[in-house]
């Protein structure tokens, strides 16, 4: 059946592309595609060519790394999991990673069509449409035109992989979602909106710092985006946050007793509990604790105490992990990375920022700041970004490793939290190194109850029974005390999360382009 309906889903990628082309008034006629060999004519002086190679070296790269994980399955059930996990499990896990892992070659193939096709034919066309209908307005070429192309061009880009992220969401991951059509439609749309919002504005004021600094403009661009990133952060939890989850103040009972006597034996700066209501969009469990500036909380997953069994102890060992990254500065460290990245790239494009073969190279007729921009960013997207990932995954990594470390100085083994939110995820039991290297955020299970053994001199993993039961506080969603925190208590983004390794989409956008990959 799920064959069927991908077979149904593919079915209406070239309807979607046909009704773009007839909208946008595009001449098929104009469309010329070279039948020369490529490596022949190859030019690297050339942005478009430079990008055509980055986007096809990462997916070959990509290629070998699925099929390296589909051959990585016949390893069998780790070791170390023998006697901790059931068949039953193992073989579920397994199925779904196998299905994920074939759903994903699908849909490289169409994510690498459609690059192509936006890149080569949307890009010039929709300029040139707006070009049309907007050249005259007063900010124009600054603000106007960059803003409604940005804002068409990412519709574009949910219209063509709307279909498919679709069928992930509600095929491959239906046993975890959550979501209804409605809610993740909505969601889809709030996050556009907002994308729209936030690129519009880092566009205009990255031009004007262009125009008007010059040659010096790539030193006011990091300092500039490194302020957004940090005020995101500031700001994220207290007004995105809260238009797509319900944050409830944790009430007085045996769980938020537990958590407040784990910040006061860590003297964690942090008077403030809450509840998000996650299990709205997915079954899967999560805990962080939040905060920089002086400002900080704790977020429970609601579906968390359930997936630990309501155990006192592996609660505390997640909740201390959490705390360990607040605690050993985890969010400054990548802070850190996310400035050096940034000054990459800006001190990069100084290079290229009265470059206007770059741009004409994408097919454009005309050259400005915008686009000199944008075309710049797409090069440095499809050549430098997946290594930035690759880097900033491992670095992830090894803050999972130090928070592990924490939790266990607080006296907590963590590996039981460790397998239970890995069994519940179906999270891959023994991945691909190299897979897992180029593409994890966290570090694979049995690394992790390796480690944590490590540092317990090698004791054996506990029984896993619950001690010390733990009740499911009753959150009053409907009462008006109970629900967001007051306006001045501003938290700031997240510290790295505890959640099962993912494979996390490339960059989108200017916002993806100028931060850290999510984990």
């Amino acid at each position: 059946m799920s064959t069927i309906i991908l077979l149904q889903v593919l079915a209406v990628y070239p309807v979607v592309v046909f009704l773009l082309f007839t909208l946008l008034k595009i001449d098929y006629n104009a469309i010329t595609i070279t039948t020369t060999k490529p490596w022949e004519k190859f030019d690297h002086t050339s942005g478009f060519d430079c990008f055509v190679a980055g986007v096809l070296f990462f997916y070959i790269i990509e290629t070998i790394l699925r099929i390296r994980k589909h051959l990585a399955f016949a390893n069998g059930l780790p070791k170390q999991l023998i006697g901790r996990v059931t068949d039953e499990k193992y073989q579920e896990s397994t199925v779904l990673n196998k299905f994920k892992n074939q759903f994903g070659a699908v849909k490289d193939i169409l994510n690498l069509v459609s690059t192509f096709i936006t890149i080569f034919i949307f890009w010039p066309a929709t300029w040139s449409f707006m070009q049309t209908k907007f050249k005259d307005y007063s900010y124009a070429q600054n603000l106007i035109i960059p803003a409604l192309w940005s804002s068409l061009i990412e519709l574009i880009d949910l219209l063509l992989m709307g279909p498919i992220n679709g069928y992930a969401t509600f095929v491959v991951d239906k046993k975890h979602n959550n979501h209804t059509a409605y809610t993740y439609i909505k969601d889809k749309v709030k996050t556009l909106l907002m994308s729209v919002v936030l690129n519009g504005l880092v566009l205009f004021a990255l031009i004007s710092i262009v125009d008007w600094a010059g040659p010096d403009a790539w030193k006011y661009m990091i300092g500039f985006v490194i302020c957004v990133v940090i005020c995101i952060q500031i700001l994220f939890p207290v007004t995105v946050a809260k238009c797509f989850n319900t944050f409830t103040p944790l009430p007085e009972g045996e769980l938020k007793i537990t958590i407040d006597e784990l910040v006061s034996k860590t003297e964690l700066d942090c008077k403030q509990c809450y509840m998000v209501d996650g299990s709205t969009q997915s079954k899967h469990s999560n805990a962080y604790v939040a905060g920089m500036c002086g400002t900080r909380r704790i977020v429970i997953y609601d579906t968390l105490v359930k997936d630990l069994k309501n155990d006192k102890a592996r609660i505390n060992a997640v909740v201390g992990h959490e705390i360990g990254h607040a605690k050993l500065n985890h969010n400054w460290i990548l802070t850190t990375v996310m400035a050096a990245n940034l000054s990459s790239m800006f001190y990069i494009f100084s290079f290229f920022q009265s470059d206007v073969s770059m741009v004409k190279s994408f097919g454009f007729p005309e050259s400005n700041t915008f686009l000199i921009l944008s075309t710049f960013m797409a090069v440095y997207g499809s050549c430098i970004m997946p290594l930035f990932s690759v880097l900033a995954n491992c670095i992830v990594r090894q803050l999972e490793f130090a928070a592990d470390k924490y939790s266990v100085e607080l006296g907590y083994d963590i590996r039981l939290a460790l397998l239970d939110l890995g069994l519940e995820n179906l999270s891959d039991m023994n991945p691909d190194p190299w897979h897992a290297a180029y593409h994890y955020s966290h570090p694979p299970l049995v690394q992790r109850l390796d480690a944590v053994k490590e540092l317990l001199g090698g004791q054996e993993m506990p029984d896993s029974k619950v001690i010390n039961y733990i009740k499911m506080p009753d959150l009053k969603k409907d009462d008006p005390k109970t629900k967001v925190a007051e306006e001045t208590d501003l938290p700031v983004a997240k510290a790295v999360e505890m959640k099962p390794p993912t494979e996390a989409p490339p960059p989108q956008g200017v916002a993806a382009q100028i931060g850290i990959r999510e984990s």
